[in-house]
This record gives C-alpha cells, sequence and structure tokens, in this order.
C-alpha cells in the first residue's frame, strides 16, 4: 500500500447562515449545495491510499482526525517506511 497527503475540498456552511436547518459540511464530489451563496469552499487534509490500484480516502490515523498539511505529509512519509 501507499499513503499520499491530499488537500480535499468540500463546502461549509458560512457563520451568517447557520440558524437555518442547513448541513454544516455538503461533500465537494456531490450535488451543489443550495442555497449555493450560504456555503464556502473549504480544504481538509487527507490521505490517498492505494492498495494495488484500489483508491480509498480517510483522514483518521494513530487515533485521531488529521489537523494540518504539514500533518498528513508527516503520516505519510511514516506510513509508507
Amino acid at each position: 500500500m501507499t499513503y499520499k497527503a491530499i488537500s480535499n475540498p468540500l463546502w461549509k456552511l458560512k457563520n451568517e447562515f447557520s440558524h437555518l436547518s442547513l448541513p454544516k459540511h455538503v461533500s465537494f464530489h456531490g450535488a451543489m449545495p443550495s442555497p449555493k451563496e450560504a456555503y464556502e469552499v473549504i480544504h481538509k487534509p487527507s490521505m490517498e491510499i492505494n492498495d494495488r490500484g484500489r483508491i480509498t480516502y480517510s483522514n483518521y490515523f494513530y487515533g485521531k482526525i488529521l489537523q494540518t498539511m504539514e500533518e498528513a505529509q508527516v503520516t505519510a512519509e511514516k506510513l509508507n517506511n
């Protein structure tokens, strides 16, 4: 298996719309959220895992969620060695 740190985009609900009953986060790779003006694109660190051509993604390693790209890169290096 090989591990690669990536920046995963997602839609995040803007603070001024938090009083509405809208999802706080929406996948960037699905349908566009509605209303679009209530959301902004943010990037979160994640890990691409390649297992003999099968690609999966995770942001949870060693009992915690990856918080920074630096942390994701260090984790990828550790897992690849």
